[in-house]
């Protein structure tokens, strides 16, 4: 009779362990696994070496340059026409249309080819922003 007891016991203890090991595999999986978020960068030139920066802005991933220049909290206007967002201001600094001078910007130091509604967010992106003459 004690040996089918200690049988039993040995069975149930090995069974706890084996259980809890996975549960500690599984964890470790979910600690790897990709987020749903990513991190970007966005600096605004407003010429004479005057610039301000919003580091590691953090956004969903299929967020936009649009949106995660709101959630940066950078201050801001724009227009919305049929060609999409413009940029007319920058934390207080407008457009000077008759002067030429408008907010263009680049992402990773390329000029964009899209709108900022347009263009999906990638993990350590640099959207720089600059204020000067367009030609």
């Amino acid at each position: 009779m004690r040996k089918k007891i200690g049988l039993g016991l040995t069975f149930i203890l090995v069974f706890l362990i084996i259980a809890f090991s996975g549960c500690a595999q599984e964890e470790g999986l979910d600690s790897s696994t990709e987020t749903d978020e990513v991190s970007v960068n966005i600096i605004a030139d407003f010429g004479d070496d005057v610039t301000k920066e919003w580091y590691d802005v953090k956004v969903p991933k299929d967020s936009t340059v649009f949106e995660a220049m709101e959630a940066s909290g950078m201050i801001f206007d724009y227009e919305v026409s049929s060609w999409g967002i413009f940029i007319t201001s920058i934390e207080g600094v407008a457009q000077r249309e008759s002067a030429g001078i408008y907010w263009t910007y680049t992402i990773n130091g390329e000029f964009a080819e899209l709108g900022i509604a347009d263009i999906t967010v990638t993990d350590d992106m640099m959207i720089e922003w600059k204020y000067s003459k367009f030609e």
